[in-house]
């Protein structure tokens, strides 16, 4: 690797013309921890300082680059480009590799989320009028695989109990009994979803009648504003 080569080379000039670091660095107008760093091969010098290098220890830039005395101006000017469009051409493709990294996760991500939760909160009021009887401030919350459902007061529009509270209530699924019981209860265990409402049924005094939701919120929007 150029910059290991380049290190060890610069170490042998330095110690062969007897210059300590500190000597160096001075006549380059750097710090010492810089020459460190050169020698032990954590940087590369830049390109600025090549030309003094070369001044200092009396070589030409082709042996500088080369790391070797006496090498061929041709081959150090390939070698060197080679070296630098090697560099430049792992950084691209670190680049492009994060880059599509970043790309896949955050497709995944986006995935996961809507497929999740897009659509799956949907929220109901139940407000039904009848012939015998009106169903007010009724809920149904659907969120995935989770119901709450409160059907709200149920009062009488019969001539003989009119304004009378209805409690005893019946709710299906067409003919599969969910719920029977008391209309003010919170029920949390129905088996209602967004698909099968509209077959949902209310039974009063043994007659069914189809119950009317009416969808007030639904998470179908991509941005929230709060």
């Amino acid at each position: 690797m150029f910059q290991n080569d380049f290190a060890t080379f610069l170490l042998e000039l330095r110690k062969k013309n007897n210059i300590s670091q500190q000597e160096l660095a001075d006549r380059l107008y750097v710090d010492r921890s810089l020459i460190s760093k050169w020698e032990n091969g954590k940087l590369l010098p830049d390109v600025k300082y090549f030309d003094s290098l070369c001044n200092i220890f009396n070589i030409s830039l082709t042996e500088l680059l080369s790391c070797k005395i006496g090498s061929k101006e041709d081959e150090v000017v390939i070698n060197y480009i080679k070296n630098n469009n090697k560099k430049k051409n792992v950084l691209k493709k670190s680049l492009i590799i994060s880059v599509l990294l970043v790309f896949v996760i955050s497709f995944i991500f986006l995935f996961y989320y809507f497929t999740n939760n897009y659509n799956k909160v949907n929220v109901y009021r139940i407000d039904c009028i009848y012939d015998d009887f009106e169903i007010k401030d009724g809920l149904l919350i659907i969120a995935g695989d989770n119901t709450y459902l409160k059907i709200g007061s149920i009062r009488s529009l019969s001539f003989d109990s009119f304004g009378e509270e209805i409690q005893d209530i019946k709710i299906y699924n067409e003919d599969d009994l969910l719920y029977q019981g008391n209309s003010k209860k919170v029920v949390n265990d129905i088996k209602i979803t967004k698909d099968n409402i509209y077959d949902i049924y209310i039974e009063i005094n043994d007659i069914k009648y189809p119950l009317n939701f009416i969808n007030v919120y639904s998470n179908k929007k991509i941005i929230y504003s709060w």
